[in-house]
Formats: C-alpha cells, structure tokens, sequence
C-alpha cells in the first residue's frame, strides 16, 4: 500500500504541514485581492455607489427670480478638496454676455456655498450628481433694474 502524504484532512500531511498548492492558492490570493475591498451590488440594491465629493464638471440652466429671464448656461468645474472648493464657472443669460471666473467654496455634508469671484455667490444643495442653486449675480456690467438679481439653477454631471 502506497503512503498518502497529504491524505489528511485540511490539505495537511502526517506533521501537519500544509499541501504546497494551498500554500501557494494562498499567497495568490492575498496578492491580487486588495484589502478592504468593497461589493456594491446585490448588498446596494443593485446600485453604483454615489460620488462623496463635488469635484467634477456640472452644467445646468435656470431663471431669474424677479423677471424669469433664462439663465442658459450655467457651468462649473469644481475640485474639492477635504471641505473646500475651488474651479471655474461660465454663466451665460439670455441676451447678455458670458461672465467667466475663479470660483472658492466649501461644502458641508450636501450643503454647497461658493463665491463667484466678480459674479457673484452660490449656496445649495447637491446629492450623488444632481445639484440645485441659488445664485446672486453681481458685477453683471449690464443697466440697472429693479428687483433681485438672483435665481436658480439645476445642474448635473
């Protein structure tokens, strides 16, 4: 009768000692599989997990409050960076010119307040990539009017 040196159980021989194959599915394993890796499918409803930061390109339309004129281009390229915010912005209203710029900021859980600098400010609210804002524009360099001169806009990404 022929001696099985890993007959036992658990892939282990008479000493004890592991196959040579478990030993190296082992260190296969532990090399290519990273630690704290994280499953979002059936466990998230099938979802994709949401973005956590606002960083990334956002573009939206909206309206003035006062008058209803169409606000057509609202766009931002925003990069956060722990709770601050900085980037760009174009805004673009129906029948003036284009208003570009450096942007500051902070968020704080979905809240979301930026100064436009030269146009203005922005305070909302965002969730994964959809974000809703209210927008005072100054320094337009257009006729007086009276009334606000804020409005909303929707944006996503």
């Amino acid at each position: 009768m022929h001696s099985r040196p890993y007959a036992g159980a658990g892939g282990r021989d008479a000493a004890g000692r592991l196959h040579p194959v478990l030993l190296l599915t082992a260190a296969l394993l532990a090399a290519f599989l990273p630690a704290g890796c994280e499953y979002y499918g059936a466990d998230n409803g099938g979802r994709d997990k949401e973005p956590e930061t606002v960083t990334g390109v956002w573009d939206g339309t909206g309206s003035y409050r006062h008058n209803g004129v169409a606000i057509t281009k609202f766009h931002l390229d925003l990069v956060q960076n722990g709770n601050a915010v900085s980037g760009s912005y174009s805004i673009k209203r129906a029948v003036r010119g284009e208003m570009n710029g450096a942007l500051s900021g902070s968020v704080s859980g979905n809240r979301i307040d930026l100064k436009m600098h030269s146009h203005g400010y922005a305070d909302g609210t965002w969730s994964g990539n959809s974000m809703t804002l209210h927008w005072t524009e100054s320094g337009f360099g257009g006729p007086d009017w009276e009334g606000s001169r804020d409005g909303t806009v929707n944006l996503t990404r």
